[in-house]
């Protein structure tokens, strides 16, 4: 028996690389990035004060979230902890953007 799994031959990404549900683990992360799979990685204001990182993966349709290892969304409480985190990962030239609550 074979599985068929989509794949972005350019970046050697396939869906079978990525977590179930929208969520990617820290280890998973590092590797799309260096890759060079990463399309964009957005800074979400998900409530007031509270942030998520999230990605956009090249050939997958959505966004992927930054999974803490309690296997629930990894949440910053400062832009600056972000900060220090996204250049600890490796993100250096990928875009970034930062979107805000109203």
């Amino acid at each position: 028996a074979y599985e068929i799994y989509q794949c972005d031959w350019s970046s050697d990404v396939c869906s079978s690389d990525l977590s179930a549900g929208g969520m990617v683990s820290q280890l998973e992360f590092i590797q799309l990035l260096h890759r060079g799979a990463v399309n964009e990685v957005v800074v979400a204001e998900v409530e007031q004060s509270l942030y998520q990182l999230q990605l956009v993966v090249a050939w997958h349709s959505g966004r992927r979230t930054l999974l803490a290892s309690s296997r629930q969304p990894r949440t910053f409480r400062s832009l600056d902890t972000l900060r220090k985190h996204l250049k600890m990962l490796g993100v250096g030239r990928t875009l970034v953007r930062l979107e805000l609550l109203p």
